[in-house]
């Protein structure tokens, strides 16, 4: 007896199940490595009902994926079983072991992808993997040869994939048309379909309650860890496409994604006056400042230079001790000037924190950064060095690695920079030949050296902002360099879960930039240039992978160090170094503490005034009576503390309606600017 429409229906039934259960197969196995890779056993052990918790949550949101791959499949089979074409059967089997083919590989990789981005960022893949999509990738590439075994890996998945090519063979046959196992019953046919539609519905809404499952049901637990657990690669990047293309909306301004009516709304919050369409007609003198006037600044203008650090988390102060002395002299410097210890970055990867603290503009998050957006050509007139250079200042911009690098070379030349100086500028000024760096730039004493050169020369006041270079992957450090002798304390050794030498050698690195860094503070403090130098210094953003971060550990997780050395007579009369700030405040700090009666614009505040300062980063929001970490509300464990604990009861609004406000203005900011850029 001939195969008949029921045979079509449970063939097709038996080949789902099983091209499912063949992808769950390698969800489930890219978990299990989370969990004993990145996880520490005793609080997998004490937790043990989250972490099952954890892995069911899991194999919904995995469920959820893999009931889309299934969707297709499952509309060409029912289309077949209808006509019960046997030809239509052999050319879809061939088109599915294809079309599966693909999906599982496409889940491989991001599985793969996902894994790895976490030992870097702590996080399952969110808007940051653009960034490595979009950075040097020969760069990246000749990184994560040094620092992972790519030949084994490429070799393993080269047999992973052998095999998923062998069991689609296997699973994906076509139907025996001569053998018949079913009698021919439409009806049963049609409950079957039903059955499994209602299945495959379920499974891409992550169950049949009210709501589809979304990322925000993972956080339930208090161990930040636990809750990545049921997370996976493909759910946490959707989110993050999701923030880029809503973001990168060039007709739709950030106010109205924010929920305002109009700019005056937003304009209003942010200034926390009201403000009306009648005197908003020219926005940049709403948003105009002025520094004080100041005698001794008119005299005698000081240079100043920012510096920022590449990777320089202030998390891993606290863990600098005699034996695992990392911070190679730093720590005097901060002890004996001005050093800001609840201070983040705004963005957490380098370019969106330099963008942040050149343009003196808050880092929108999910936004393209302005270096590689429409706005690449548009001088701000918010940019850090302008008011300086209204001031008769000469302007630099100095960076370790190739100015090819996002095309920040292109990109500080539109800004007005009177020197745009990069790697192959300062190899040429210094002579240098030979070992100088890595594949990411020049060794940090190149770097030093050249701005001290410049500042020591210097005819006319000096703005330099610096970007480092060599605490980054592969964490080498120069030939010769006596290598320090770092013995990891035991309660760091002991969150420390993997890749121990890599961690060593990532601080030895770290050392080795601190020190020079140390050394060139030295050198400016002990000097004449001492009495008329400011020098501003912070981390582009914290490094993380090595440890787990807990709950209370949210807001340190993102912070870096601020420091400022500033001669005797220009010090501030007030200091708190609890005061919080992120990088949108350096340059309105430094302009209060340089400049005399000059405008500027920008979106931050003076540190050293007596007004709260508030925090923002993409992850983290504050203030001095709450965070905001993840939709979920924090206050301080103390008044000096960057630890948090959970506190329901506050009121967030606030806040957030701060960090939304600025983020709006700034870029309604932008959009205006541009219209004047491109109607001359």
């Amino acid at each position: 007896m001939q195969a008949n429409r029921n045979d079509f229906t449970f063939h097709y039934l038996k080949q789902w199940i099983k091209i499912y259960l063949l992808h769950l197969f390698i969800f489930f196995l890219a978990r299990v490595f989370f969990v004993f890779y990145y996880g520490e056993s005793q609080l997998l052990l004490n937790n043990l009902m989250d972490v099952f918790y954890s892995f069911f949550l899991g194999w919904k949101y995995d469920t959820l994926v893999i009931s889309y791959f299934l969707i297709p499949a499952f509309l060409l089979g029912v289309m077949i079983t209808l006509l019960k074409s046997y030809t239509l059967n052999k050319i879809m089997n061939s088109l599915l072991r294809l079309y599966f083919f693909i999906t599982l590989f496409l889940s491989l990789f991001i599985l793969i992808s996902d894994l790895g981005f976490y030992s870097y960022f702590q996080d399952h893949l969110n808007i940051l993997f653009y960034g490595l999509l979009e950075d040097d990738t020969q760069a990246l590439f000749e990184t994560l040869q040094k620092d992972y075994p790519l030949v084994p890996i490429l070799g393993g998945a080269g047999i992973f994939i052998v095999g998923i090519a062998f069991s689609l063979r296997r699973v994906l046959t076509p139907l025996n048309r001569k053998k018949s196992k079913f009698h021919s019953n439409m009806f049963v046919s049609l409950i079957v379909t039903v059955f499994a539609f209602v299945l495959l519905l379920g499974g891409a809404r992550g169950g049949y309650s009210k709501f589809v499952i979304s990322p925000q049901y993972s956080d339930f637990s208090e161990h930040e860890f636990i809750n990545q657990i049921s997370l996976n690669g493909f759910i946490t990047f959707e989110r993050a496409v999701k923030l880029r293309q809503s973001r990168s909306n060039q007709n739709t301004p950030l106010y109205k994604q924010f929920g305002y009516k109009n700019i005056e709304s937003a304009l209003s919050d942010y200034l926390e006056r009201p403000i009306t369409q009648q005197n908003m007609t020219e926005l940049t003198h709403l948003l105009t400042r002025k520094t004080e006037k100041n005698d001794l600044l008119e005299e005698q203008k000081p240079h100043v230079i920012v510096l920022v650090m590449e990777s320089f988390g202030a998390h891993w102060n606290q863990f600098s001790q005699e034996q695992f002395n990392f911070l190679a002299g730093l720590r005097e410097h901060f002890d004996q000037d001005y050093y800001f210890q609840r201070f983040v970055s705004d963005a957490n990867g380098t370019i969106g924190s330099l963008m942040a603290i050149t343009s003196n503009i808050p880092h929108r998050s999910g936004t393209r950064f302005l270096n590689e957006s429409r706005y690449m050509q548009m001088p701000l007139n918010s940019a850090g060095h302008i008011p300086f250079k209204h001031k008769g200042y000469e302007s630099s911009f100095i960076y370790g690695g190739k100015l090819g690098w996002r095309d920040i070379g292109k990109y500080y030349r539109y800004q007005g920079f009177d020197h745009v100086i990069g790697e192959n500028a300062i190899k040429s000024t210094l002579n240098l030949e030979g070992r100088v760096g890595t594949e990411w730039g020049l060794f940090d004493e190149h770097f030093f050296k050249v701005i001290a050169q410049k500042i020591e020369k210097a005819q006319k006041p000096q703005v330099i902002i610096g970007l480092s270079t060599t605490n980054h992957p592969p964490f080498e450090v120069p030939q010769g360099y006596p290598t320090a002798k770092l013995q990891l304390p035991t309660v760091l050794s002991k969150r420390v879960l993997r890749e121990q030498q890599t961690f060593h050698d990532r601080f030895l690195a770290f050392e080795y930039s601190n020190r020079k860094l140390s050394e060139f503070i030295n050198k400016i403090k002990t000097s004449p240039l001492g009495e008329n130098t400011i020098i501003a210094v912070t981390g582009d953003h914290n490094f993380w992978g090595f440890i787990n971060y807990s709950r209370h550990e949210a807001f340190m997780k993102h912070t870096v160090p601020l420091y400022f050395y500033i001669p005797p007579q220009l010090r501030p009369e007030t200091y708190n170094q609890n005061k919080l700030g992120s990088h949108k405040d350096i340059f309105t700090t430094l302009y209060h503490l340089a400049l005399s009666e000059t405008e500027y614009i920008s979106f931050g505040k003076n540190l050293f005034a007596q007004e709260p300062g508030v925090a923002f980063n993409g992850s983290v929001l504050a203030d001095k009576n709450l965070v905001r970490y993840k939709n979920n509300n924090f206050v301080w464990e103390n008044e000096e503390s960057s630890l948090i604990k959970p506190q329901k009861k506050l009121s967030h609004r606030n806040l957030v309606r701060k960090y939304q406000s600025t983020l709006s203005v700034a870029d309604y900011y932008l959009r205006e600017l541009f219209k004047k850029f491109t109607s001359h």
